[in-house]
């Protein structure tokens, strides 16, 4: 559904034509489809969860084995440089710190290798992440965050349902444009709305149009950005 409202420029003299493309869905709508994806991945993470930890138990074994091995090596070291001197010592300490701390970086990349070739030796794959619509939530892909969709949504809710939109601008700075909206909401509040867009022209509208579907800005070809700005 398309709104279309007019915006006064230059103190009301000259009208401009706006249109809002939306969403075809509803922001409930965008909740239960994600809801129904985190639904599936759970069950998926569910059935891999043997695989994963067998796979994360090998991870730790390694490195207590190598911890184990390390301090066999290191009691050896004592043994052999009691009694030299201070020179033979304090070098052969250095040299086996220096030793074991490059094989433990080395090791962290080693060991998350053979975890993983375990868990695919298993016919299995790592942990999916879920998607999320909370900030406070950690995501290692930030595309599973759907804040940002979602109060696009719920924004866009808001506008269609409202008794009138009261005045808009569009106002270009560089490669984005900054969309203003006031309106009145169906319980009779007045609201505002700020956000920004990247823009184009196109010669294919006579008319500014703020598509939410595509988060863009289409102004007529022959318009005069200068006046937007």
């Amino acid at each position: 559904m398309d709104l279309e409202f007019y915006r006064l420029l230059d103190e009301g003299k000259l009208c401009m034509k706006i249109n809002f493309v939306y969403p075809d869905i509803s922001a409930d709508s965008f909740v239960n489809v994600i809801e129904e994806f985190n639904g599936d991945i759970e069950k998926e993470n569910l059935k891999t969860l043997l695989p994963r930890t067998l796979g994360r138990i090998f991870y730790y074994l390694i490195y207590a084995a190598y911890f184990v091995l390390a301090l066999y090596i290191f009691k050896g070291l004592l043994y052999l440089i009691t009694g030299r001197s201070e020179n033979v010592i304090y070098t052969s300490l250095f040299v086996f710190i220096a030793v074991f701390g490059g094989l433990l970086f080395s090791l962290k990349s080693l060991s998350k290798f053979l975890r993983i070739l375990i868990i695919k030796g298993l016919r299995s794959h790592e942990f999916t992440e879920s998607y999320s619509f909370s900030k406070y939530v950690v995501r290692k892909n930030s595309d599973k965050k759907k804040q940002k969709e979602l109060g696009l949504y719920q924004m866009c809710d808001e506008l269609k349902k409202s008794a009138r939109i009261v005045d808009a601008t569009a106002r270009c700075d560089g490669d984005i444009c900054r969309v203003e909206i006031s309106f009145v909401s169906d319980m009779g509040i007045e609201r505002f709305y700020k956000f920004d867009f990247p823009y184009k022209l196109s010669e294919d509208t006579s008319d500014t149009i703020v598509d939410f579907t595509r988060e863009l800005v289409i102004f007529p070809e022959n318009i005069d950005l200068e006046e937007n700005q």
